[in-house]
């Protein structure tokens, strides 16, 4: 009887699945790289569609929307950089641009923290300086 049970379920769920052709790159089931592009996600969503920059500048939206389809985020338990433990780096010249994350920072941030550091690494990626946080943190002031 569960042979057949077993077997009915396998032909169910094959019947309905449908594979995909060229595979799918998920970045390996990291959790950290997950979290991260949720709350870029969510911060993203909740700024207005023209983003004031320093210098009277202003971009649109939709620049760190593209930017982050085009990253791959992925995490390490401890990340330096120059000798200093940093939380995050991005790699905006990289094909395709990427950003790590240091787990053990990350865990330290609350949600409005984890939210300025999305922003700070995104930027770059976007093309657009952040030297000492100054574009992050005008638009981090958007954030309700």
């Amino acid at each position: 009887m569960k042979f057949i049970l077993t077997l009915l379920m396998t032909l169910g769920a094959s019947t309905h699945a449908s594979p995909l052709q060229d595979g799918q790159e998920t970045n390996g089931g990291d959790p950290y790289a997950a979290e991260f592009l949720f709350v870029v996600d969510s911060t993203l969503q909740q700024l207005p569609l023209t983003l004031p920059l320093e210098n009277e500048a202003a971009i649109q939206r939709e620049v760190l929307e593209e930017a982050r389809t085009a990253v791959l985020v992925a995490s390490v338990e401890v990340l330096n950089l120059d000798g200093r433990e940093v939380a995050a780096v991005n790699q905006p010249l990289t094909i395709p641009p990427r950003i790590v994350v240091s787990r053990s920072a990350w865990k330290s941030l609350d949600i409005r923290q984890k939210r300025l550091l999305v922003l700070h690494e995104l930027l770059p990626i976007a093309g657009i300086y952040d030297d000492h946080y100054k574009n992050s943190l005008r638009l981090w002031q958007l954030l309700p």
